[in-house]
C-alpha cells in the first residue's frame, strides 16, 4: 500500500510532465500493468478508488489495443517477466499523473454534458409552456 500511497501524491505534479504528453503503446502497456498492481496489491482502497483505478487500466488496454492489437495476455504475461517490484514502484508517478489528467478530462466533460442537459430541459420548458399560452394574448 505504501506504493499506492507515494503514488497518489505524486500525481498532480506528474501529470505534464514529457514523458507523460507522447506514450507509447507500451508506456500505455505498463500503465495498465501498474493498475492491475495496485488494485491487487491495495487491500484497504475505497470502492471509488478501485473503480477509478480500474477505469484507468481499462483506458490504457484500450489505448494499447487501438495501436498494438493482439494477444493482451502474452503481451502482459511477456512484459511482467520482465518487471521487477522496483519498476511497479517507479511507473507510480507517470501513471498515476495520466489517471489524474484522465480524470480531470472526464470530469469536465461530464460537467459539459450536465450542463448542456439543463440547458436543453429549461428549453424544452420554456417552448412547452409558451405553446400552452391561449391564442391572441
Amino acid at each position: 500500500m505504501a506504493i499506492a500511497a507515494a503514488c497518489t501524491l505524486a500525481f498532480p505534479a506528474t501529470a505534464q510532465s514529457p514523458d507523460v504528453q507522447n506514450p507509447t503503446p507500451e508506456d500505455d502497456l505498463d500503465c495498465a500493468l501498474f493498475a492491475a498492481y495496485v488494485l491487487d496489491s491495495s487491500e484497504d482502497l475505497t470502492a471509488d478508488e478501485s473503480t477509478g483505478i480500474m477505469s484507468g487500466m481499462t483506458y490504457f488496454i484500450g489505448r494499447w489495443e487501438a495501436v498494438r492489437g493482439g494477444d493482451l495476455k502474452a503481451a502482459m504475461v511477456d512484459r511482467v517477466k520482465t518487471m521487477s517490484m522496483l519498476d511497479f514502484g517507479a511507473l507510480g508517478p507517470t501513471c498515476g499523473g495520466r489517471m489524474t489528467a484522465m480524470g480531470a478530462r472526464m470530469t469536465d466533460a461530464g460537467t459539459a454534458l450536465i450542463e448542456l442537459e439543463k440547458a436543453q430541459k429549461a428549453q424544452g420548458e420554456a417552448e412547452a409552456a409558451k405553446s400552452e399560452e391561449p391564442a391572441g394574448e
